[in-house]
């Protein structure tokens, strides 16, 4: 029933539920949340489920493997995974993944995909990407010491092997102050012996005013006739030299092996195994 008599019924302080106007005030308009916010695309901080499942497959060992792979639902997600990750630059996944599968696996997950879903084809084991042929598996920063001096940061990219290499080089180097210490030297042919199965890094100066530090890096081991190493764990070392085929021993391993190794304006890097 109405609260007094007449006509309109005045409304005390709220009117249906809401608060007076004070003097003044505009009416407030209400925006709607769903209509401003439809071309945002929600993010995850998280991994998604596929890369979960495809991490946890490259860190099994190959009986868990095996096993993982009778699952549709652990092909599905690798290969999704491959696909996102070669389409995202996520290249050290593409990668890790493609040498755990090797070209066997990778076609049995392709029999076992979804319609449709074909990704980027990763590298095998054994194979590395070319340099000028696409995006490095990994690109980073190594800083190089001589007897924990001289400490030179340099911007490292693989050009050829394996990225669990380079890993190596990165535990060992957190764990040194984050610093690779070149220690002693061994001849170029010592080296050269070491290519064919080794990672190859080009290790160039991050800026500018870092230039004369790098040269005078190469220009002390072409002076020296001897490569630098650095210990990485109990199996491989860093070895550390100056670009250019003039050194035969070089010419005749990496550059025969892989022409596209810069022959300037860099250090060159080959991971393999340690000296006695």
């Amino acid at each position: 029933p109405p609260l007094g008599g007449g006509g309109g019924e005045a409304c005390g302080a709220f009117c249906c539920g809401q608060p007076p106007l004070l003097p003044g005030t505009a009416a407030a308009r209400p925006v709607f949340l769903a209509p401003a916010t439809a071309s945002i695309t929600p993010m995850s901080s998280k991994a998604s489920k596929s890369k979960q499942i495809a991490m946890e497959f490259v860190s099994s060992s190959k009986e868990r493997q095996t096993e993982m792979l009778r699952d549709p639902d652990v092909a599905r997600a690798i290969l999704q995974t491959l696909s996102e990750s070669g389409h995202g630059g996520g290249a050290q996944m593409v990668s890790l993944l493609g040498q755990s599968l090797g070209t066997g696996a990778l076609d049995q997950l392709k029999a076992q995909a979804p319609g449709g879903m074909l990704p980027l084809s990763p590298p095998t084991a054994g194979t590395s990407p070319v340099l000028g042929e696409g995006a490095a598996a990994w690109t980073g920063t190594i800083t190089l010491a001589r007897n924990m001096g001289k400490r030179l940061p340099t911007r490292s990219v693989l050009l050829h092997g394996k990225v669990q290499d380079v890993e190596v080089a990165l535990r060992s180097a957190a764990g040194n102050f984050n610093v690779l210490d070149i220690t002693h030297r061994v001849p170029f042919d010592e080296v050269a012996r070491r290519v064919g199965s080794g990672t190859v890094l080009s290790m160039a100066a991050m800026a500018p005013h870092e230039v004369p530090a790098l040269e005078e890096y190469a220009k002390y081991f072409r002076t020296k006739m001897r490569a630098g190493v650095a210990r990485l764990d109990n199996n491989l070392s860093l070895y550390v030299l100056p670009p250019g085929d003039d050194v035969q021993a070089m010419r005749d391993s990496l550059y025969a092996l892989f022409p596209n190794v810069p022959r300037a304006g860099c250090l060159i890097g080959i991971i393999g195994t340690g000296t006695a």
